[in-house]
């Protein structure tokens, strides 16, 4: 009885979290920032020798740009590439500047439901551009294979079903089925 009393008021402690963050780990924490730009500039050189395609350059982007996990970029879908929205108006004008957003499911919210809550994230024009341009790659790509499978759909059901495509899809997987 005094065992099952003692293993029931043991807890165990979870992994300790940020650490490699917080202290700069050199293995495990972020990149410095000579690492960065290193990588940005090579990742721009490979992009000028035709070495990086659009899916890889937009996708290293984001990691960059904005620091989030790879899981996140899993996430994404093209409906999260949204230029719908505008700013509030500054005085004297009818209507707000218009703003490039990528809404960033969050993944480490304990208790919510996959893809509920997300974070949105303010874009540049030219980055902006480079969702845009990932968005409709994978369109006219997922179009080609419902053509090529015989699938008609409904303009308004294939406007559904493009928006909900993930915005780095594993192509293998949806060719294959």
């Amino acid at each position: 009885a005094n065992t099952a009393s003692a293993l029931r008021q043991m807890r165990l402690k979870g992994a300790p979290t940020g650490r490699a963050v917080r202290t700069l780990d050199p293995e495990k924490g972020p990149l410095s920032q000579e690492e960065l730009q290193r990588f940005s500039l090579d990742l721009y050189r490979a992009v000028e020798e035709g070495k990086v395609n659009l899916e890889d350059l937009s996708l290293c982007i984001f990691h960059v740009v904005t620091g989030r996990r790879s899981a996140q970029s899993s996430a994404l879908k093209c409906k999260d590439v949204d230029s719908a929205r505008k700013g509030d108006p500054s005085p004297g004008r009818s209507e707000g500047e218009q703003l490039f957003l990528l809404h960033v499911p969050r993944v480490k919210q304990k208790g919510h439901v996959w893809r509920q809550t997300r974070r949105t994230v303010h874009l540049t024009t030219v980055y902006f551009a480079l969702f845009e341009a990932q968005r409709s790659q994978v369109q006219s790509k997922f179009r080609d294979v419902l053509v090529a499978h015989g699938f008609d759909l409904q303009d308004r059901d294939l406007k559904q079903v493009l928006e909900d495509l993930a915005l780095y899809p594993n192509w293998g997987a949806v060719q294959a089925s």
